[in-house]
Parts: structure tokens; C-alpha cells; sequence
């Protein structure tokens, strides 16, 4: 057992419940923010906005976790925001992923 595999438990079961956990501790119904329409308002830009289905979306509905989501996201944005760097942005969140969960 990985330091990651509780952390992963903890996030399936709040996914179960249509819980989210905020880095602070506190929990948000994602139901609910999607009722009041988070996904339809962005802050800084339509780069997310503009797509058929956003990237947080995508690695919600999937069980993704946060560095393989960034470089999802990164990867989806890349053409309409930051180009080259947002590629360079993708490959460093994967490299951190393979070094947290391969590398000992």
C-alpha cells in the first residue's frame, strides 16, 4: 500500500456521494454548484468555457486525480491560452505523477 491509497479511498467516497473536498476540509456538493451553473461562468478567459465538455468535468465523470487532471487540462487549453508552455505545463504535471506514484 502507496501513502496515495488512502487519500484515493477517501476521494472515491466523497465521488460516491457527489462530495467534493476542498484543499482546506471542506466539502462542496458538486450537484449543487453545477445547479447554479459553475461550469457555464469562468474566470480569465472562455478557454474552458468554449469547450463541448471542460476538462473538470472529464476527470470528475472519470475518477482522475489532480496532476494527471492538469496535464488533461493543460493539454485541452493549450491552442486558446498559453501554446508551447501549457505543453511544457502537461509533461511537468506528468513527470510529477510518474515520480509520486513509480518512483520510491
Amino acid at each position: 500500500m502507496n501513502r496515495w491509497d488512502n487519500d484515493e479511498i477517501e476521494a472515491q467516497d466523497c465521488a460516491k456521494q457527489d462530495e467534493l473536498i476542498l484543499p482546506g476540509g471542506g466539502i462542496v456538493n458538486v450537484a449543487e454548484i453545477e445547479e447554479k451553473g459553475a461550469l457555464s461562468t469562468q474566470v480569465g478567459g472562455d478557454h474552458y468555457s468554449r469547450l463541448k465538455i471542460q476538462p473538470a468535468q472529464y476527470t470528475h465523470a472519470n475518477d482522475i486525480g489532480h496532476m494527471a487532471g492538469d496535464a488533461i487540462a493543460y493539454i485541452t487549453r493549450y491552442k486558446f491560452k498559453n501554446g508551447r508552455q501549457d505543453l511544457e505545463k502537461a509533461i511537468h504535471s506528468l513527470q510529477l505523477l510518474i515520480q509520486m506514484e513509480y518512483d520510491e
